[in-house]
């Protein structure tokens, strides 16, 4: 959530093309966590593997959060996508409703406070989506070795479900990525809700060997969709700063 919100911060016109391109490795590393946890802990216990996670999340990604991140690009003399930051001491005044401009440059650094944000339909109407994929496919994630005993599939079996659909959610991420600069972002809502509720409907029926195939494309197009629009949507819609701020840059 960290790396996606930077990721917001920092990109305005080629956000949906970056948010891509880390789609990759999220939608990959979350479709493969599963099974390469479960590989982890056939080998070395569950407690051995809660330990070597611990040390690779709170130190090293610790380390490279410390080392890496910045908060937005205006605080390192830069502006979103890449560009120069004015040189002179201008004062930009934020509005919610309107992005001022001043010494002839159009500010990008705009928000609505939480308050505005509340009060609003399209953050309820977001934020409801992106809880249904969150909620329902961590819970099948996590608990995909028990629906597979219900089904009477084995564990090393059911586990497998996991590489296809890190593929199909990987390619589908980047190019929803690419999509998101160039359409409307509630169509690519629909798709993600229309794929998430496929790949649970076949979830639930994975005895029957033909629902194997339309588990994975769906899962994986709705996770490919969710990993894009995180990054995406929620500062374009919303902006990056708390309304009628003022900024020294």
């Amino acid at each position: 959530m960290t790396s996606r919100t930077m990721l917001g911060k920092w990109f305005e016109r080629r956000r949906g093309q970056v948010s891509g391109i880390e789609g990759i490795f999220v939608a990959f590393g979350f479709a493969i966590a599963p099974y390469a946890f479960s590989q982890a802990i056939a080998m070395v216990g569950w407690r051995e593997t809660w330990r070597i996670l611990a040390v690779v999340v709170g130190v090293g990604m610790s380390g490279v959060g410390w080392l890496l991140f910045r908060d937005n690009p205006e605080i390192c003399g830069l502006r979103m996508d890449g560009e120069k930051s004015p040189t002179a001491n201008s004062v930009l005044v934020l509005d919610s409703d309107h992005r001022k401009e001043e010494n002839g440059i159009s500010d990008s650094l705009w928000g609505y406070t939480r308050g505005q944000a509340l009060r609003t339909l399209a953050f309820w109407a977001v934020t409801l989506a992106f809880a249904s994929q969150a909620l329902s496919v961590t819970g099948i994630t996590f608990n995909i070795v028990s629906i597979g005993a219900e089904m009477g599939i084995a564990e090393a079996d059911i586990v497998r479900i996991f590489i296809p659909n890190a593929m199909v959610s990987t390619a589908v991420g980047f190019v929803i990525g690419l999509m998101c600069d160039r359409m409307r972002l509630q169509f690519i809502f629909m798709l993600m809700m229309a794929a998430q509720a496929v790949g649970i409907a076949a979830v639930a029926n994975l005895n029957r060997p033909e629902m194997w195939a339309v588990a994975i494309v769906g899962l994986g197009i709705s996770s490919g969709c969710f990993g894009t629009l995180t990054t995406v949507v929620l500062p374009r819609f919303f902006g990056r700063a708390s309304a009628r701020r003022e900024l020294n840059l």
